[in-house]
């Protein structure tokens, strides 16, 4: 398959001092309030007081393995009661669980109103081999992980704010990045993202934003189009690599549930206003007893659930008191295409040039932390 080749070298390469001086850890709220929580390691780990940073004691593998809440904090069975947070630190290369799910890095308990919160501690690029696998495929060429590897260590940097109201960085689900611990790892995630190690996209001096998702069914769509937020590296771009691979799907719902989800009068008629860039729905339009509703497409898909409304790449049949959306492509459709990706490194292309595809205008940097 041919394509512009100018296209593909639009990504400019800054060579600077690769890897980091120091480890830079983040923080990744596993458990926002649980009643209890199960919490254990493979090996030593020392139980510090971080009001202090002294060790409170060294233990092996946290005997009793549960944490629960008391009136006076939480308990940590066979440790004892804490009333501020500690830190489960593993030594001599244990690792630590929750729920059963092995953690690298260290663990953050703290009381949390009537619940525990659970922080996982963690090296960013270690963070990075339980995120790969949740996200793409770990089949996926090697070249597709290496360009997911740098995605998202740069959302991760990019969005290190998200949850910090709830004292952490990322939520492990789908709202920042699917993120599994260990269980999630496999030699191929690892090496795509060690050698990568500290590479990042930028523009215009500033970390980019880079979304991603499933399946454009054929066109990318631009962030304004979809968030009204005009971004100069995510247009709308023609993408033959997932055209073969499209996603099609179809959903059928109740008029009587569309009006209780968006409590609305009883629906005589709803359609789309025609198509925009990209053959994408830009609104819906409901006709109702209660008078007219225009909602955005993007909006609608959220409303009745993503998980339902694959895109809004979409037409809409209503047949008495159902109605079908038929479609193609997976998830909001801009930035990197996932299934393009993989399409272009089974086709033989590198990460650099998959990056380039899909972020036109952006830097690959590789970038240095400085030691505090």
């Amino acid at each position: 398959m041919k394509i512009n080749h100018s296209l593909l070298f639009i990504l400019t390469i800054l060579s600077l001092t690769a890897g980091y001086s120091e480890a830079v850890n983040i923080r990744i709220g596993l458990i926002n309030s649980a009643e209890s929580v199960k919490i254990s390691a493979t090996g030593y780990m020392d139980i510090i007081d971080l009001s202090t940073n002294e060790i409170i004691l060294t233990t092996y593998g946290l005997p009793g393995g549960f944490v629960k809440t008391t009136p006076e904090g939480f308990e940590v069975k066979g440790a004892g009661v804490f009333t501020k947070p500690v830190l489960l630190k593993p030594i001599v290369g244990a690792k630590a669980l929750v729920n059963g799910s092995r953690y690298r890095g260290e663990l953050e308990i703290q009381k949390n109103g009537h619940g525990i919160k659970v922080i996982n501690v963690i090296d960013l690029e270690e963070y990075l081999y339980g995120v790969l696998k949740c996200e793409m495929s770990a089949k996926a060429p090697l070249e597709a992980l290496k360009a997911q590897a740098i995605i998202a260590r740069t959302f991760a940097l990019a969005n290190l704010k998200k949850h910090e109201q709830e004292g952490y960085n990322l939520c492990p689900n789908i709202h920042c990045q699917v993120y599994k611990g260990m269980d999630a790892e496999t030699d191929n995630i690892i090496e795509a993202v060690d050698s990568t190690k500290g590479q990042i996209l930028t523009y215009d001096g500033e970390i980019a934003q880079t979304f991603y998702h499933s399946s454009c069914g054929g066109v990318t769509a631009e962030a304004l189009s979809v968030w009204g937020k005009d971004i100069p590296y995510l247009k709308e771009i023609y993408d033959p690599f997932c055209k073969a691979s499209n996603d099609n799907w179809n959903y059928t719902i109740s008029l009587s549930a569309i009006q209780n989800i968006l409590n609305i009068g009883n629906i005589s008629s709803i359609y789309t206003d025609g198509k925009g860039s990209g053959g994408r729905a830009k609104n819906i339009i409901i006709e109702h007893t209660s008078g007219k509703t225009t909602i955005a497409a993007s909006k609608f898909r959220l409303m009745l659930g993503s998980d339902k409304i694959w895109s809004t790449m979409l037409t809409i049949v209503k047949n008495g008191d159902k109605v079908t959306f038929q479609g193609k492509g997976k998830g909001h459709a801009v930035g990197l295409c996932q299934k393009g990706a993989v399409s272009m490194g089974t086709l033989g292309y590198n990460y650099k040039q998959i990056l380039g595809f899909y972020y036109p205008g952006v830097y690959l940097r590789s970038i240095i932390f400085e030691e505090e």
